[in-house]
């Protein structure tokens, strides 16, 4: 494949779809508030630096968490340019930047569970290793409400936790959720035995 193909994969972009007309295409509900000018209202790529990243089109407080954060939760599971782009840096930096993630993201955690499941059991790479940022991320905002939602988790992160090329980062994540959701050691240990 050309270089200019590759690149943005490597940047961690995703793909360039190249379906003709500059038509975007996904497959999921992200994808489709993307096409609706949703995602627009809220976040827009930025190529003002040296790689693409993502901003607010306004200021933080502006973006309504409760629908935006779940949206880019669904798109983890993108993998085009710039839909996965948008949906991964949007959903980091909502959770990283956003004044009421702490109070708000654990309440919606049945939300964000099922799609971040959804992306852990992807078989693309790079869709997998975005989600493990925001698991590591969720678990640092949410704190012990993350604990009752484990169980679903734990075992996509357990298939990519030994033999892997994602075994060092599931690891690393699995500490992250051991350091910040408190009793969180005996369902990783149940879940993943070698855990240490």
């Amino acid at each position: 494949p050309p270089v200019s193909s590759l690149l943005p994969k490597r940047l961690g972009l995703g793909r360039v779809a190249d379906v003709g007309g500059g038509e975007v295409r996904g497959r999921t509900r992200f994808a489709a508030a993307y096409k609706a000018g949703a995602v627009g209202r809220w976040l827009r790529v930025d190529q003002n630096g040296a790689r693409p990243d993502v901003a607010f089109v306004a200021s933080a407080a502006d973006v309504p968490l409760d629908a935006a954060l779940p949206l880019c939760f669904d798109g983890l599971a993108e993998a085009t340019h710039p839909l996965c782009l948008l949906a991964r840096r949007g959903a980091e930096k909502l959770l990283r930047e956003h004044p009421r993630a702490r109070a708000e993201v654990p309440t919606m955690l049945p939300h964000l569970v099922a799609p971040l499941r959804s992306a852990l059991a992807c078989k693309e790479r790079d869709v997998v290793s975005a989600a493990l940022v925001n698991v590591a991320t969720l678990a640092e905002i949410s704190g012990s409400a993350l604990l009752a939602h484990l169980d679903k988790l734990l075992p996509p992160l357990a298939r990519h936790a030994f033999g892997s090329p994602l075994s060092k980062k599931v690891l690393q994540v699995l500490h992250a959720i051991e350091t910040h959701v408190p009793d969180a050691r005996a369902k990783i240990k149940a879940k993943v035995p070698a855990f240490d």
